[in-house]
């Protein structure tokens, strides 16, 4: 088995005799080299590419998720090493898993008032769900949505939570106050 190019093993009919092997090798955060850390890039790129990471059925997507995370042209991408390619890959989608179990570790809250929520329309809200958080938090500190966005990944879920621990602790502090 050669380690030849991303475009050489994209145009094979066959990749069975590489996919068996590559597929297996651990995660390296190394791709035509740069290394990046996916937790310091812009909360607007950390969600284009969770949509990226989880709808990877073509190339296209593939060659855009990597372009958009390590900051390369599609000719780099074309010409790095397929060995570099599945490392980087399986590096990839190990960070957005574990972002995304630390996401709900620390921003999931049971509501029980989820139900008349839904019933008040809370559904209508689902396209902006991506957007809703950044928008809740620009208001609470004056900011322009789409600017709040592209600060750091990790500074808006930090905010996030704390926002988050805040409400909670509040409507405790209420519901203990009205049963005093």
């Amino acid at each position: 088995m050669r380690d030849i190019s991303i475009e050489q093993y994209a145009q094979m009919k066959d990749t069975v005799e590489y996919d068996v092997v590559l597929r297996n090798l651990l995660p390296e955060n190394f791709f035509a080299g740069k290394t990046v850390s996916i937790i310091d890039l812009p909360y607007s790129t950390v969600a284009y590419c969770f949509t990226l990471v989880q709808d990877m059925n073509t190339w296209e997507k593939v060659v855009e998720l990597f372009t958009t995370i390590y900051e390369i042209n599609e000719k780099v991408f074309w010409n790095e090493k397929i060995r570099l390619y599945f490392s980087a890959m399986n590096y990839i989608k190990e960070t957005f898993i574990s972002i995304s179990k630390r996401e709900q570790e620390l921003l999931y809250s049971s509501n029980t008032d989820s139900s008349l929520w839904e019933r008040a329309g809370g559904a209508r809200l689902k396209p902006f769900a991506s957007i809703s958080p950044i928008d809740d938090l620009a208001e609470r500190y004056g900011m322009y949505p789409f600017d709040l966005s592209e600060k750091k990944y990790k500074d808006i879920i930090y905010l996030l939570s704390l926002v988050k621990t805040k409400n909670e602790v509040t409507k405790e502090y209420q519901n203990l106050k009205q049963k005093k």
